[in-house]
């Protein structure tokens, strides 16, 4: 794990020129420490200046810090993916080094410790402040992420990014699951205060962020939630608390990523029927590389289904080039001889109509994504299989599960047995 320190400070700014005004009491201070600007000052007492480097807060800064930092790394020999061009990699003595770019934070992956560590001189080299280097303990991007080499596993959470959530919430009590059965009723309470829908509002907004990254266990939840911002009443804070709770329950849960068995992209895809108010259904996807969850999301379908076969088929046509686009992914980093990629899926009518074709969609809309499905099937570039309900991970994403069945769909979608 590696910083750059001031990092847009290392790009020159470019292009047309851009001017800065200092105020007059920085200006001061300034002339000050340097008494050659006095010349310069303003009648104001301001400083006009000119800026010479992509300094933070202009628009451009972070392009050109970008532009900077790819022009390096790409001298060093590395190769952008087509996908994400924040992902590069190199070739080193016969193992592949990946790096990935989040603005002055970079990630780097080997199998060899001395890759890594040559790269931290190179970029040394470069750079006037590089922190970090090798180290299976670190954090990034508010996440704690720990590799254990022995298990082959990397265990990522976000156990400081929960406890400053929960001490803003002040929430106390706990609770086995964060949604009940009523999750998705709107209820007849009295609406929030302009100052409790703030709250509100912020609580939701920061769980939605734990719930995309170590999280996903409270996804549904959020999810409905996350409609309610700008109507919220007493009910909906009830159910907000309810998901705290569990969070206090559950401390520290984290994601497990590993790759036990063969390496393939494998979805997981599945709607649940009528659930909103409006009567519109929910979608839940999850995406797997192996065994390890990559990515996980529960959302509010956008038109409103007439049946669960029909719900099943907008969930699928909608989340499909997601699955797609992890596929060439993977395959852009190297891994060429994987099967196609296979999305899950517990509605025997649907996979029938994506597959056999045949059937009357109900709108010109709805045969378009059928068979828009049924393509990718027929040209190969995608499997879809039958999975029970009781072993869809995905479920977990579109109804509020209890008991038993939560505990075991959760550790499916964390990672924490071998089960897809």
């Amino acid at each position: 794990m590696l910083d750059i320190g001031s990092a847009y400070l290392e790009a020159d700014m470019t292009g047309e020129s851009v001017f800065i005004t200092v105020d007059k009491m920085t200006a001061t201070i300034m002339a000050h420490e340097f008494p050659e600007l006095r010349a310069f000052t303003e009648s104001d007492g301001t400083l006009l200046m000119r800026v010479k480097k992509a300094l933070y807060g202009c628009l451009v800064s972070g392009a050109l810090w970008y532009a900077k930092l790819t022009s390096v790394l790409k001298d060093l020999g590395f190769v952008q993916n087509p996908l994400d061009p924040c992902v590069m990699n190199k070739t080193v003595s016969g193992e592949q080094l990946t790096v990935v770019i989040f603005v002055d934070d970079i990630l780097a992956t080997c199998k060899s410790d001395s890759v890594i560590t040559d790269l931290v001189s190179q970029l040394r080299e470069e750079f006037d402040e590089v922190k970090g280097g090798l180290t299976d303990d670190f954090s990034y991007l508010g996440m704690h992420v720990v590799n254990n080499r022995e298990l082959g596993e990397i265990e990522v959470s976000m156990e400081g990014y929960e406890k400053e959530v929960l001490e803003y919430a002040g929430v106390q009590g706990r609770r086995s699951s964060p949604a009940t059965s009523d999750l998705f009723s709107v209820g007849s309470s009295a609406l929030m205060g302009d100052r409790e829908l703030k709250r509100f509002h912020t609580i939701v907004a920061k769980l939605l962020y734990l719930g995309l990254r170590t999280r996903p266990t409270i996804a549904v939840a959020v999810s409905y939630l996350a409609t309610r911002v700008t109507c919220a009443n007493i009910d909906d804070g009830k159910k907000l608390d309810r998901v705290l709770m569990y969070m206090r329950s559950t401390p520290g849960q984290s994601l497990t990523l590993a790759c036990h068995g063969p390496l393939r992209v494998v979805a997981s895809i599945d709607a649940a029927f009528g659930s909103h108010d409006d009567g519109k259904s929910h979608t839940g996807v999850v995406h797997k590389i192996g065994t390890a969850t990559v990515m996980s999301k529960s959302c509010k379908q956008k038109m409103t289904a007439k049946d669960s076969t029909e719900a099943e088929l907008v969930a699928l046509s909608d989340k499909m080039d997601g699955v797609l686009r992890l596929d060439e992914f993977v395959r852009a980093q190297g891994y060429v001889d994987m099967p196609p990629p296979e999305i899950g899926q517990d509605n025997m009518s649907n996979i029938s109509l994506v597959t056999k074709g045949g059937g009357k969609p109900r709108t010109e809309h709805l045969r378009v994504r059928q068979y828009r499905v049924k393509e990718r099937v027929d040209e190969g570039e995608l499997m879809i299989t039958y999975v029970a309900t009781g072993s869809m991970v995905a479920d977990l994403l579109t109804k509020p599960l209890q008991g038993a069945l939560l505990n075991h769909m959760t550790k499916m979608l964390l990672g924490k047995n071998r089960s897809k």
